[in-house]
């Protein structure tokens, strides 16, 4: 505002919005009317005038139609690839394992358990050993009834059999344990020792896995196991019949605080007849099977365990 034109107005004359604006800002407001004129005249998205604009929006503004009107500039083409390149692109990266379902464990385990019988081979049926047990199958009803009441029906007969007839049962118990051993021995001798090792193994392991008991297969063949010095000298307390009174449990206990009062020198002759029976296991069963194995040769080491 120029002030002598203001100090020319009259006290009770009021001054106009021309005389109270200065030149630049009476310019601008003429600026901002022509440019909404040719706005009107032409249809066009609004602009807002540069005076309302904020340095923000219009900072955005000027991007935007920097961005649309920038022409694409081709990419510039790249020359052969590198040996170094190819290869790591020609190698994929490692894929990540698959966790196995529940089902996937069954159906292994399954499979193991399977190969495990069929290593563990299955014995042959052998007659009753038992007279009591002769009795009952000759006792049993012919009738299809439950397998409890028959055995009831069968003992009842049993207690009113004489002696002669039972003794008939004794002897032919008798006869079945000698065909049994017969025959079981005929069948072993149908596997080589090295068979007869694995089922043994394998039956091992299916009793760890908590199936049905199985016994191991007795083999004439099979090198013995060595004892050890600890064995050695509970079976010489044993034979000596000093401790007979005694029950295995206390006679166990009684062995066991003997030899840990020993000294090295008085173990030494139990460590010698180890160290001898491991010798005779070895060429025993180099004889056998035609090799040592590791666990064989840790037994060498073995001088003073407690277990046979």
């Amino acid at each position: 505002m120029y002030l002598p034109r203001f100090a020319r107005v009259g006290v009770l004359r009021h001054p106009l919005l021309r005389d109270a604006l200065t030149r630049p800002t009476r310019v601008s407001a003429v600026q901002n009317q022509l440019c909404r004129l040719s706005l009107s005249a032409k249809p066009r998205p609004a602009i807002l005038p540069i005076a309302a604009r904020s340095p923000l929006a219009s900072q955005r503004a000027c991007l935007a139609t920097e961005a649309a009107t920038e022409e694409k500039k081709p990419r510039a083409k790249r020359g052969p690839k590198s040996k170094s390149e190819q290869s790591k692109s020609k190698a994929k990266p490692p894929k990540k394992k698959k966790e196995e379902s529940a089902t996937q464990k069954l159906k292994k385990q399954r499979a193991h358990i399977r190969q495990l019988k069929e290593t563990a081979l299955q014995s042959p049926k052998l007659l009753p050993s038992r007279w009591i047990m002769i009795a009952v199958q000759a006792n049993m009803p012919d009738k299809a009834m439950q397998r409890g009441e028959a055995m009831k029906i069968a003992h009842r007969k049993i207690e009113s059999l004489g002696s002669d007839e039972i003794e008939k049962f004794k002897i032919q118990a008798q006869e079945n344990e000698v065909a049994n051993k017969a025959s079981y021995d005929a069948w072993i001798q149908t596997h080589t020792p090295l068979q007869i090792r694995r089922a043994n193994d394998a039956r091992a392991a299916l009793n760890r896995l908590g199936k049905k008991p199985n016994k191991p297969l007795k083999d004439a063949r099979l090198p013995r196991r060595p004892y050890t010095s600890y064995t050695c000298f509970f079976r010489e307390r044993s034979e000596s019949g000093d401790l007979k009174h005694m029950s295995l449990v206390e006679f166990s206990k009684q062995v066991s605080s003997e030899w840990k009062s020993l000294n090295e020198a008085e173990k030494e002759p139990y460590v010698k007849q180890h160290t001898e029976d491991v010798q005779r296991y070895q060429r025993e069963h180099l004889d056998v099977f035609g090799e040592i194995t590791n666990s064989e040769r840790r037994l060498a080491a073995r001088g003073h365990g407690q277990s046979g």
